[in-house]
């Protein structure tokens, strides 16, 4: 390909067409014509350029240091074979993997592809596809990132739910997988849903991504979990029940897992106070709101409060300002508690709610008018 083929990556219909127009239009010859259009055809990136800086790999994600469990093992041992055995990888192509958020598709995917540097590859997102597509289009260079795609030996293309309602983008993943399938190449797709979930898709594509092998990643048991935080954690090792009660309360996704792990280990590190299990519910958020079966009773005001006394101390000793976070965090949250199990005003219970989502703002100066500190 010639330096002006990059620069200029317009079908060659497309350039006859313009060219014939322009001749009419100025009475030029057709080679002054073709000399113009070829000057005014917008600059297209090369797409391995392109790519290279929008490339969602993560260099350090690999088959070693992922976290299996019972339920995954099938998945895993897939995508690993696919890595290492190109033949093997064309016979499941497209390959479907969905999970929900944080079980480790990006992981995988970025293994795989780690797993294979000598191969001509692409990971990208569904979002940053759609990009790429639609500015590509309006400069007319399509076609050149149509011979990208098909000179790759892999493609991983994640969060394809994504794409629904976008019907142009749609047409142009549909075309991107159909003829990498032809010329034997492999497809990796990742979803939170299976494809038979997925809105508003073209029929052909939702066929195309049902039409290979289907997988999904589950999240494992309480010892699975606890083998993730003391792999991300070790000093929870020492605290054993500990290390389980976040396993046990953090079993949405190994995201939340890992973010309830740094939370408690953060306020644990702080050398100031010590934590019991239930501390660590409040910490964490999982307390449930309850009714009391009696009839109501006085609710302590704020300033009364023993529990928001005690975190008044631990914010006087707050040496950074993750701790200081942390102290308020926990003092709306036991305020919350005591205040559901005590029956207490709706009007106090809605201002600590309020309270909890400026937390997550940190907008902290409006919390502590709020909660009265």
């Amino acid at each position: 390909m010639t330096s002006s083929e990059t620069l200029h990556p317009i079908d060659d219909v497309q350039v006859l067409m313009r060219a014939k127009a322009y001749m009419e239009l100025s009475g030029c010859t057709f080679d002054e014509a073709m000399e113009q259009v070829q000057r005014l055809i917008p600059q297209v990136m090369d797409p391995a350029e392109l790519f290279a800086q929008v490339a969602r790999v993560d260099p350090s994600k690999t088959f070693d240091n992922y976290i299996s469990c019972t339920q995954n093992e099938f998945p895993v041992e897939l995508l690993s074979t696919i890595a290492t055995d190109p033949e093997f990888a064309t016979k499941y192509s497209p390959l479907y993997v969905y999970a929900a958020v944080g079980l480790g598709k990006t992981h995988l995917f970025s293994a795989v592809i780690n797993a294979v540097p000598s191969r001509k590859t692409l990971f990208i997102n569904t979002a940053e596809l759609e990009v790429v597509i639609e500015s590509a289009r309006q400069k007319g260079g399509w076609s050149l990132f149509r011979e990208f795609f098909k000179s790759l030996d892999l493609l991983c293309i994640d969060d394809i739910q994504l794409c629904e309602g976008v019907p142009s983008v749609q047409r142009e993943i549909f075309a991107i997988i159909n003829a990498m399938v032809e010329e034997k190449r492999t497809v990796l797709i990742s979803s939170d849903v299976p494809p038979t979930r997925l809105k508003n898709i073209e029929l052909r594509l939702a066929s195309r991504l049902g039409g290979g092998v289907i997988v999904t990643l589950s999240m494992g048991d309480r010892e699975y979990r606890e083998r993730i935080l003391a792999r991300a954690y070790p000093e929870l090792k020492k605290t054993p029940e500990i290390l389980g009660h976040i396993a046990e309360l953090c079993s949405a996704s190994v995201r939340e897992l890992l973010a309830g792990g740094r939370t408690v280990h953060a306020f644990m590190s702080s050398g100031h106070h010590a934590l019991g299990l239930d501390d660590i519910s409040v910490l964490l958020g999982r307390v449930p709101p309850q009714k009391s079966a009696e009839p109501p009773v006085r609710v302590e005001t704020p300033q009364d409060s023993t529990h928001l006394h005690k975190f008044k101390e631990m914010l006087e000793g707050a040496e950074s300002e993750e701790e200081y976070f942390l102290a308020i965090q926990i003092a709306i949250n036991t305020r919350l508690t005591e205040l559901r199990r005590a029956g207490g005003p709706e009007s106090e219970i809605n201002k600590f709610e309020r309270a909890m989502e400026l937390v997550q703002k940190r907008d902290l100066q409006e919390v502590m008018k709020i909660i009265g500190m």
